[in-house]
């Protein structure tokens, strides 16, 4: 009998250790997973990213893939650079990246001296476009929380410790 009492301690201590790292385990792979959330669902607002245009040649923003509701400015005339003065190309690969392509147009030679500030909501390079996507992400770190503490309650609900 002694033999019995000491193979379901070390079966109590064994599952009690397993738990422990499991849920730690879980605990980082969630706070990790968690972190990256954000740049995968959220856009950003770009105020004043500035660049330069020479000799009526393209300019990228390579810190997003798309940009809308474009605002740009010549900041050597402080002048407002209407839309049809430039062409934007969203998800423009250039130098194998995802790129914002602005162009601006021959009849722009009055504002193509100097540099141009740009502002807007721009997609990071990391961001899912899709919708549904993007909530799959997030509902997929709520199961993910479900599944870790299921598994901290497992050997309570198995065990019976919460019943009258």
């Amino acid at each position: 009998m002694m033999n019995s009492k000491k193979g379901q301690a070390a079966l109590g201590v064994g599952m009690l250790i397993a738990v422990a790292i499991t849920i730690i385990v879980g605990a980082i792979l969630f706070q990790v997973s968690a972190q990256n959330v954000g740049a995968v669902t959220n856009t950003v607002v770009i105020t004043n990213q500035s660049v330069a245009l020479t000799n009526n040649t393209a300019a990228y923003l390579t810190n997003v893939k798309a940009i809308t509701s474009p605002v740009i400015w010549n900041v050597t005339s402080d002048t407002l650079i209407a839309a049809g003065n430039y062409t934007i190309t969203n998800n423009f690969v250039h130098d194998g990246a995802l790129t914002v392509r602005i162009v601006p147009h021959v009849n722009a030679a009055a504002y193509l001296l100097g540099s141009w500030n740009i502002s807007g909501t721009g997609q990071p390079t990391t961001y899912v476009n899709d919708g549904g996507s993007r909530a799959m992400v997030n509902l997929v770190l709520i199961f993910f929380a479900l599944a870790v503490a299921m598994i901290a309650l497992a050997p309570v609900l198995q065990n019976k410790i919460l019943s009258n």
